[in-house]
């Protein structure tokens, strides 16, 4: 079982720190990619997912009451490091402000007679029209989290994965990759009917492709956001005589299952193909070789939605949508280089 000196050890900090990151220590002061860092790192050695107390509703006396309402389910986002830090970002910021979470549920789980008192919901993910109609009353703030399904009517913030896509195709094209492949996911909503929705990353990837008019439908693979996704896609492209120079991939997760892919190929990374991840996981930093990717500030989504919220319950007469698009950063280390020539 994982200890707090192995996340120490691994995140490079003090145990001290690790053990006030996990507990939600308001008075600590650390930042955000250090405290996210601390947080995948728990999530990826599985060090909280037996803990009963993992999800804690956080206790005040003030008046101003939240629920958290999820798209994925509980287990779902113990396994995930994106939305575990988006969840840990709201408690956070809500024990600043001296906000009551008084409940996080799934959206499944949302019955609004059967709720407790509350003054507003952060809705984290996605979700279908219904859902969202079932979410929103008129007494009632909502901001969404990682989405934005109602521009004019919510609040949200979400992260730039349109530019940030951008951003690693022209460094791509600029080594001189003109071959790009792209490995992916799709999410699918759950409600009344199922429905996968679009991914902004292969919306992006399709267009500034055509317009470079390097674009070959042959060279997108689409799967889940798993590891094992990774390893049998990129299996796959392998399969045919040739295959792209270099690769974006959705997730730092299924980066990691395509890296194991191309080393059993016997096929060197980066001299012979270029990778490039999403995510920033900590594991990134140690895989072989080091994997270049995108840093999103997902504990930060979590934090400014607290305190988006905060900005409608100060000034009830302000009753405007306010969209917050936090930036990306491109992480270069040693996945990627100029392009392969025999």
């Amino acid at each position: 079982m994982a200890t707090l000196k192995d996340i120490a050890t691994l995140a490079q900090v003090s145990i001290s720190t690790v053990s006030r990151v996990l507990n939600c220590d308001s008075t600590l002061v650390v930042s955000s990619d250090t405290r996210q860092k601390i947080l995948q790192i728990a999530d990826e050695l599985n060090y909280h997912k037996n803990k009963k107390n993992f999800f804690i509703p956080t206790t005040s006396n003030n008046n101003c009451k939240i629920i958290v309402v999820s798209w994925y389910t509980q287990i779902q986002e113990l396994e995930d490091p994106y939305y575990l830090s988006i969840h840990q970002g709201i408690q956070k910021e809500c024990l600043n402000q001296s906000y009551e979470i008084v409940k996080n549920i799934h959206i499944s789980e949302f019955v609004e007679t059967t709720l407790p008192q509350y003054d507003a919901i952060i809705a984290i993910g996605k979700f279908t029209t219904q859902q969202i109609e079932s979410l929103t009353t008129p007494k009632k703030q909502v901001i969404f989290v990682d989405s934005n399904p109602e521009p004019l009517q919510h609040s949200s913030v979400s992260v730039d994965l349109t530019t940030a896509t951008k951003d690693v195709l022209t460094y791509l094209s600029e080594l001189g990759h003109r071959k790009i492949g792209f490995i992916g996911g799709q999410d699918t909503i759950y409600g009344a009917t199922h429905y996968c929705i679009d991914d902004a990353r292969e919306q992006t990837f399709r267009e500034y492709m055509q317009i470079k008019h390097i674009f070959d439908p042959e060279n997108i693979y689409i799967g889940k956001f798993k590891a094992i996704d990774g390893y049998n896609l990129m299996c796959q492209a392998l399969k045919k005589e040739t295959y792209p120079t270099a690769f974006l991939i959705a997730s730092d997760t299924m980066a990691i299952g395509a890296l194991k892919a191309l080393h059993e190929h016997n096929i060197d990374v980066p001299e012979q193909v270029s990778i490039f991840g999403f995510n920033n996981i900590p594991t990134a930093e140690f895989s072989h070789p080091a994997l270049s990717t995108v840093q999103l500030h997902t504990y930060d989504l979590g934090r400014m939605s607290v305190k988006l919220l905060k900005i409608h319950i100060d000034d009830s007469d302000f009753n405007l949508p306010v969209h917050l698009t936090l930036p990306t950063k491109l992480i270069i280390r040693d996945s990627c280089t100029i392009p392969y020539s025999k």
